[in-house]
């Protein structure tokens, strides 16, 4: 997870091939929008056959 902001904006990068994605994914939405009182899910650029720091095949 890495969690950025700029501004009046809050990104939150998550890892969609972590087995916990979705559980995850929920619960930062539900948290930001505590904090927010709203939240946009945009998902971003997806690199086929990209090889993470474990050298496991990802994406």
């Amino acid at each position: 997870m890495a969690v950025g902001h700029s501004g009046t904006a809050l990104g939150v990068l998550l890892d969609a091939a972590d087995p916990a994605y979705p559980h995850r994914a929920t619960a930062v939405a539900q948290e930001c929008g505590d904090l927010a009182g709203s939240v946009a899910v945009y998902r971003t650029l997806n690199f086929p056959n990209a090889v993470n720091h474990a050298g496991r095949t990802v994406g």
